[in-house]
This record gives structure tokens, C-alpha cells and sequence, in this order.
């Protein structure tokens, strides 16, 4: 006999979930067995479950065991089918004949069984009955057989059923949780002991109705969720707030579902009072601390305006001192005094900056930004501090990089602007290295970008690597001490690439320096690669350099050109390579050890024939090498000079003839002035702080001598103003009493003959989303406080010339 283990494993549990075996006889089992041999005249009848390996008697009349080896059991014949199982004579069939119990003096002759089966479809056993006589049923006692064995599995069923009703009476009653059984009107059919004690009832509370007991603000949702919040098969979650025999509203969640037939309500609750104190009181104190950290941050808004107006004052008026004739003490404390409000400017910014993180109010603002050129302006823009300190910065930027991506060009700068002071500050020699890549092109045109900033500084312990992202902290406090800084530059740039959907990764040692690196995925805004063209009639470079990290730099830029590299550390070795090859170009520092740049060149001209005297020499050199080449550039025929740390379109226009593209601060002043001076423009400067006013007047007045300046010191003077001449130009300051700037503006455009005119805010807020609110409000430009006579020079092109 084949049994599948699948099947039978399913059917031990339904056996197991009716708890009855090993269980006492009772009297309505007993009664069927009684009523079956009385009316089969036969000596045995049994009501059986069938367990794993013996079959178990729950009712047995004739048998004087309880029972029997699954093995020797009839019954397991009878567990293969649904149907009647008789055996008239044991000896005529084979499946009995050989069976112990038949073999005996007195063995079984006669079988007859009937499998009991759930609803499930499990056999879970058999109502037999047994004669030592052969047998056969009537047509009329099968008929009975089949009737009493329907009574036999009825009991059983019903057996399981009163043993669940028991086990959730038990649980019933002592739930910690609240039962409840309600009819759709609300009234209250039964209520577990938990729920009295909630509430306090004195009496039954099956005597009144639920809806009574609910807070009048919650009744009318909680009347609409019994009445037609349910379906059949439906679970409803809610909560509400019902009131105790004290009076005390306390709070109860639910979950209900429908009974059926009757469509009652069965609803288990909990008290969650506490818990609803407890988010409120959470929800309150995060109220209270955003309100703080918003009322912090418009404080310190407020206070960087204040402290940036008198910035505006000491920064422009020191910067216009510095270009008269000073002696050199005096230029000296000039520059001191300039030097140090920058530093102050820097703290605000970091601050608030910081404060706007910290209060949610910083946005980005994405849009199509020239990476390579991002990349350049923020190498510049610490060249110089790192060349005093005799520190080289080296731009590795791949040429697989796109022209253009869609970022906030801002903010991106001002994150590797802070690693890369951050390099400089923490390195006393060595170099310091900025690599950018992409690491991973999607088909959407997106790609992922790896920004690496490696330098060979101080190094930081790994303690402190994970500490050096909070705020106000920096890797210890001698740090501090040696070093200075706020402590907030990491946390800021961190917090920005957060928002760009990055974080900051370090890599460092004490003593070996750092590697601070993060991936930004961004959108190349359909550009397509860098685009540079390989220089005619060049494939050969000598790169002569003391610094192994930039005649690397330099080679990379050049050999995905073709272009063959060769490299010398030193003049000797320089002058030994020239006389015996030939070179297209030669890159050549100014700075090398035992001599420099220049002399090594004069000596290729005089020394190395004609390979010398032919050669095309770029001068590589810090900014104030550069006299040395407008010195020497003509009579030792020196093509061109290249600016540390070495730029990928400025190296190729150089060994293409082409003109570098040269920063905007090379630009003699007088240069940029010329076109303003003769302008006899209406210029409206409106600020209400005396000193800036002031500042601003002596600006306008040194470059655009011929102009006639008009005052106003708030809005509602400058629409006076405005109406009254109709200014060329109007120079706004955005925060001012009685109207700030932004309400002025939108008057002033409503003036049809200011629609047009060009209005530039001054602003001391230095915000991002003050540009935006500025833009909206009618004007064409603004100024950051503190700006210096090159910003305001800027602005006036840009717009009084337009």
C-alpha cells in the first residue's frame, strides 16, 4: 500500500488541529457504538483516528484495547477511500487472510468501515464495526451503517468546533486586548472582561450603545465606518477617542471585520493613548525645533546682512586703497585689513550656508554648466596660495569627459573649492591632485562622474575620518589650533552632495595624506565629448620639469593625441636629450633645481645646435613668473607661456598658435574702464546704509566720471526717483526699512519708461534662492555684498554698454 509522504504530512496536521486524540471517552461517542452493536447485532463498533503509526480509539464498544499498530489495522484500507469498505469473510480475501487477527481461534470474520472526513478533504479516520461470523449488509442496514458513520464524523467535526470555541473563550477572556461583537447600529452584543475594565463600567455594558461612549468630534465617522465602512471579507482600520465611567477620553485603535451570516462586527482594540501623547508631544517638540532652527536661521540671515554691509565697506574702501600710491608699510597693513574681512566673509558664509542646510532651505538650481571650465576657474582659484607654499596642483581631467553636464555649477565649485583649500592648508609639500572621470555611461545619456582630490599632507587618523563630517569638528584639536577653520566646510560640501544625491568617501593615513572622493550622476545636456583637435605638425614633446607629478599631468593630456613624450627631471639631462633628437616642442619651467627655465633655454639657443636654436619653447610658470617670459619671450624666441597648474585648452592652443584664453583679472584696468568713462549716464544708487552708499557713490564715480549720480536711501524714494528721471541704470539694494527692494522693483516696472531699464540688486544675503526671488521681481542682475570695483566693472559692461 502506497502512501505520497505529502499528502499524509498535510493530513497528520489536520489530525493534530482537531486536539482529540488521547482525549477521554464521552457520551455522545459512546452512544453511536452503543446504538450500532445493539442494532448490527455484531460485538465490536469503533470511532477512530488514525494517528502517524496507530490507530487511536475515541469510542470502542467489544475492545478491550485502545489501540491498535497501524500496521494490523483494517482501518488502513478503509483511509485509502471515500466509500463503504465491507469485508464479508476475512478468509476469502486476500488482503485479510493471512492477517494475525483473523488467524486466531476467535479472529475477526467480518468488516465493515467508513472513512471520516473534514471539510478539508482529509481522512482523519474510520467508523467501523467488527463480527467473529461471516457477514453481509442488507440493503436497509447499509443505508443505517451510513447514517450512523455521518453521526460519527458530525461529532467529530462539532468536537473541533467546541474545542475552538473554548480556546477563544479562554483567549476571550484573558485578552489584554479588547474584544467586541456589535451589530451595525452599535449596540454592544459581547464585550471581553479588558474592555470593562477600560472603561470603568460599573454594568454590563451589553445594556447600552458604543456610539454613546465616543467623542462627539469622532462619532459621525465612527457611526459611518460601522454602516457602510465594511464589505464582506472587509478589514477596517481606525481609531477614536471614547470616554470612561471617569469622564477621561482615552483613545482606542481598531480593527473590525464582518461576522457572517449575521453581519455583525467582531472589532479587537487596543489603548493607544500614550502612544497618541506621545507622537503629539514629538510632533510638538519637532514643531518647536524646526521653529527654532528657523527662527536661528533667519537670525543669522539677518545678522549676514548686517555684518555684510559694513563688509561692503571695509572690503571696497581697503580694495580702493590699495590702488593709490601707498608706501610699503602702508600697502602692507592695507592688504592685512582686506585680507582679513575675506576670512570674516568666509566664516558668515560657512555659517550661513550651514544654517540653511540645517533648516531646509538651501535649494540647487541645475542648469547647463561647461564642466572643463568649472574645473579650471576652481583650480585657479587656489593656484596661488598653493605656489607660495611651493605645493604643485595638477588637473587630471579625462578627455572622455563631456563638454557640458546639467548641474548647479555654484555649488559644485564650492564643494571642490573646500577640498581643495582644505589639500592646500594640510600640505607642506608635495602635490595635490584633482581627478575627474567617468565611471559608468548610461544609454539615457546620463553618466556617472568620479571627482577625486588627493594630496600628500598631514593625513588624518582612522578614528577621525567618520568624526571630520561633523559639525564644527575638525580631526583633533591641535588641528584647529595650527590651522584654524570653522570646522563646517566638510559638512557643508557633504550635506550639498547629499542634495545632489551623493556623499563623501575618505581614504587617509597620518602622514601619507588624503584622498577625498564622490560620484555625481548627471545629465551631459546632449554635449557631446571634450572636443580637441591634434595640433598640426606636432608629434614629438620634451617635458623638462623637477616634478614628476606634472610631466605626468602634461603627458597625459598629450599622448591620447599621438603625440610622443619624453621627459627630463633637470637642465644637463634637458640640454643631453636636445643634441642628440628632435623636438617638435619643448615644455619648460621656469622653476628647476640648480638653475631656471630662462637660463636653460638661453643656453639651448646658444649651446645645443640647430635642434636647440629651432626648437618651439612654451615657458611653464607660476603667476609671477610670467615677467620673466614678457622679458626674455623676444630675444630667446619663446612662442608661448603655459600657467601652473596646466590646463588641457590652453596647453593645446599653445602648440597650436592658437591665443590662450586668459582670466578676466589679466585685463589691465584701464582697459575696462575706457568704454565707461565718457558715458554720461543717470546711474540711481538706492541703500540705505550711509557708508555703502557711499562706497558705491566713489565706484561710479572713478569709472564713470562723466555720470550724474542719484540718491535714494529706500523704496519709496526710488520710485520717487524714477519717476521723476528715468535713470539709465539703477543700482537696488534688496533689504531696506519702510520698503525693501523687491517691492520696489516691481513698482518701478510698472513705470513704462523703467520697463525696459536695467536693475541690479545689491544684496548681502548671498543665497541662491535670492537670485531666483530677485530675477522674479523685475531685476536684471545682482551684486553680492561685499563687491569690490572689478564686480561693479563687470556689471556695468554687462548692462549699461547693452
Amino acid at each position: 500500500m502506497t502512501i505520497d509522504p505529502i499528502k499524509e504530512e498535510r493530513r497528520l496536521l489536520a489530525v493534530q488541529c482537531y486536539n482529540m486524540l488521547d482525549t477521554p471517552p464521552e457520551e455522545e461517542f459512546d452512544h453511536i457504538t452503543r446504538l450500532t452493536v445493539s442494532l448490527f447485532k455484531v460485538p465490536v463498533a469503533i470511532i477512530s483516528l488514525m494517528d502517524k503509526d496507530r490507530q487511536w480509539y475515541k469510542s470502542k464498544v467489544g475492545m478491550p484495547i485502545n489501540e491498535v499498530s497501524r500496521e494490523l489495522s483494517f482501518c488502513n484500507h478503509t483511509m485509502q477511500q471515500t466509500q463503504l469498505l465491507e469485508v464479508e469473510d476475512t478468509h476469502k480475501d486476500h488482503r485479510f487472510s493471512g492477517h494475525p487477527m483473523v488467524l486466531t481461534d476467535h479472529g475477526i470474520r467480518y468488516y465493515a468501515g467508513f472513512p471520516i472526513i473534514d471539510e478539508e478533504g482529509f481522512v482523519l479516520g474510520t467508523f467501523c464495526i467488527v463480527g467473529y461470523e461471516p457477514k453481509k449488509l442488507t440493503p436497509e442496514e447499509t443505508e443505517l451503517f451510513l447514517l450512523l458513520a455521518q453521526s460519527a464524523t458530525s461529532l467529530v467535526k462539532n468536537y473541533k468546533k467546541k474545542n475552538e470555541a473554548e480556546q477563544f473563550e479562554r483567549l476571550f477572556t484573558i485578552s489584554t486586548d479588547f474584544v467586541c461583537v456589535f451589530t451595525r447600529e452599535g449596540a454592544i452584543l459581547k464585550a471581553n472582561p479588558a474592555i470593562h475594565k477600560f472603561l470603568n463600567a460599573n454594568g454590563p455594558l451589553e445594556q447600552i450603545s458604543f456610539f454613546q461612549l465616543i467623542h462627539p468630534d469622532d462619532r459621525a465617522t465612527t457611526i459611518n465606518h460601522f454602516k457602510h465602512g465594511l464589505s464582506d471579507n472587509d478589514h477596517l482600520h481606525f481609531s477614536h477617542r471614547v470616554q470612561c465611567q471617569s469622564g477621561e477620553y482615552k483613545t482606542i485603535q481598531w480593527t473590525i471585520t464582518v461576522e457572517e451570516p449575521s453581519g455583525h462586527l467582531i472589532a479587537i482594540g487596543r489603548d493607544i493613548t500614550e502612544a497618541v501623547q506621545q507622537q503629539s508631544e514629538l510632533q510638538r517638540a519637532k514643531q518647536q525645533a524646526e521653529q527654532a532652527t528657523s527662527a536661528k536661521s533667519d537670525f543669522l540671515a539677518n545678522m549676514s546682512h548686517e555684518i555684510r554691509t559694513p563688509l561692503n565697506g571695509i572690503i571696497g574702501f581697503t580694495d580702493l586703497l590699495m590702488k593709490t600710491s601707498l608706501n610699503q608699510v602702508q600697502s602692507q597693513y592695507g592688504g592685512t585689513i582686506n585680507q582679513s574681512a575675506k576670512v570674516l566673509l568666509s566664516i558668515i558664509n560657512d555659517i550661513l550656508d550651514f544654517s540653511k542646510i540645517e533648516s531646509g532651505k538651501l535649494d540647487l538650481y541645475p542648469e547647463k554648466t561647461n564642466l572643463y571650465d568649472l574645473l579650471c576657474e576652481t583650480v585657479q582659484l587656489i593656484a596661488l596660495q598653493s605656489q607660495q607654499k611651493g605645493v604643485e596642483v595638477l588637473l587630471n581631467a579625462s578627455l572622455q569627459l563631456p563638454e557640458y553636464i546639467t548641474i548647479d555649477g555654484l555649488r559644485l565649485k564650492q564643494v571642490l573649492t573646500n577640498l581643495l583649500s582644505n589639500a592646500v592648508k594640510f600640505t607642506e609639500k608635495g602635490e595635490i591632485i584633482i581627478t575627474v572621470k567617468p565611471v559608468q555611461v548610461y544609454d539615457n545619456g546620463s553618466m556617472k562622474l568620479l571627482f577625486e582630490v588627493k594630496d600628500s599632507g598631514i593625513g588624518i587618523k582612522k578614528e577621525s575620518c567618520a568624526k571630520i563630517f561633523e559639525s564644527f569638528s575638525q580631526a583633533d584639536p591641535g588641528t584647529t589650533k595650527k590651522y584654524g577653520g570653522t570646522g563646517l566646510g566638510l559638512t557643508i560640501s557633504n550635506s550639498l552632495l547629499k542634495m545632489m544625491q551623493s556623499h563623501m568617501e575618505l581614504s587617509s593615513e597620518p602622514g601619507a595624506g588624503s584622498t577625498f572622493s564622490f560620484v555625481l550622476q548627471v545629465e551631459t545636456a546632449g554635449s557631446t565629448l571634450l572636443q580637441i583637435l591634434p595640433p598640426p605638425n606636432i608629434s614629438s614633446a620634451l617635458i623638462v620639469d623637477s616634478h614628476a607629478g606634472t610631466r605626468n599631468s602634461i603627458a597625459q593630456m598629450l599622448t591620447p593625441k599621438k603625440i610622443a613624450v619624453t621627459e627630463a627631471a633637470q637642465s644637463d639631462e634637458a640640454i643631453a636629450l636636445i643634441e642628440k633628437n628632435s623636438f617638435d616642442v619643448a615644455f619648460i619651467n621656469y622653476q628647476l633645481p640648480g638653475t631656471n627655465g630662462i637660463e636653460l633655454i638661453r643656453q639651448l639657443r646658444q649651446n645645443a645646435g640647430r635642434n636647440g636654436t629651432d626648437l618651439k619653447v612654451i615657458l611653464l610658470c607660476n603667476l609671477p613668473d610670467v615677467e620673466q617670459y614678457l622679458l626674455n619671450s623676444l630675444t630667446l624666441d619663446i612662442q608661448s607661456y603655459l600657467l601652473k597648474p596646466v590646463h588641457l585648452h590652453d596647453l593645446y592652443a599653445c602648440i597650436s598658435n592658437e591665443p590662450v584664453k586668459k582670466e578676466p583679472a589679466a585685463v589691465p584696468e584701464s582697459t575696462k574702464e575706457e568704454s565707461l568713462s565718457n558715458l554720461a549716464s543717470q546711474v540711481l544708487i538706492v541703500e540705505d546704509n550711509l557708508i555703502n552708499k557711499i562706497f558705491t557713490r566713489t565706484l561710479i564715480r572713478k569709472l564713470m566720471p562723466a555720470a550724474t549720480i542719484h540718491e535714494a536711501s529706500n523704496g519709496l524714494e526710488a520710485i520717487e526717483v524714477c519717476e521723476r528721471i528715468s535713470p539709465d541704470l539703477v543700482l537696488l539694494d534688496v533689504q531696506m526699512p519702510e520698503m525693501d527692494g523687491l517691492e520696489a522693483c516691481h513698482h518701478i516696472r510698472q513705470q513704462p519708461a523703467m520697463q525696459q531699464k536695467p536693475i541690479i540688486a545689491l544684496t548681502a544675503g548671498n543665497i541662491t534662492g535670492d537670485r531666483e526671488l530677485c530675477l522674479q521681481a523685475g531685476m536684471n542682475d545682482f551684486l553680492v555684498k561685499p563687491f569690490v570695483v572689478d564686480d561693479l566693472t563687470k556689471i556695468l559692461q554687462k548692462w549699461i554698454l547693452k
